[in-house]
């Protein structure tokens, strides 16, 4: 039998990473869009707002799905998506965008009934239909700009 079972006290460790608020991550990203007006990528934004936010503090974590939520929430930003369509029967539960969940959109039959034929998001402007519609590529601008 040990001794010293479970009377070790805790690791009192910092996190090596700090997550910023959801408004310093929007004001980075303007600082960053009014600098280049619209980014060919999701990707490209990301990288650039980190290169931002880390100007301030270089611990700070933000993951490329964390930025894209906060986007599609703000109006300040305009978010196209660009989608490929995948042929698949099962259902969706959530918005591949910005995880909301989907309303049923269904249809009546000639026969009375009912039947499903595409979702679409509470939150966003994501709908799919038979064919799924799955999102590839994100380009944000500032609101109100036309695309360049």
């Amino acid at each position: 039998m040990r001794a010293c079972m479970g009377s070790a006290p805790p690791r009192s460790r910092a996190p090596a990473y700090s997550l910023p608020p959801a408004e310093q991550v929007a004001a980075a990203a303007l600082a960053v869009l009014r600098a280049h007006h619209t980014t060919p990528s999701l990707w490209k934004l990301w990288t650039l707002t980190l290169a931002q936010l880390r100007q301030e503090r270089q611990t700070i974590a933000l993951k490329p799905e964390r930025l894209r939520r906060l986007l599609v929430a703000d109006p300040r930003f305009e978010v196209e998506v660009h989608y490929r369509e995948e042929p698949t029967k099962r259902a969706l539960s959530r918005c591949p965008v910005c995880r909301a969940s989907l309303a049923i959109s269904k249809n009546e039959t000639i026969f009375g009934g009912t039947v499903t034929v595409g979702h679409r998001c509470t939150r966003c402007s994501y709908w799919t239909g038979v064919r799924r519609r799955v999102p590839t590529r994100y380009r944000v601008r500032l609101a109100g700009r036309s695309a360049a």
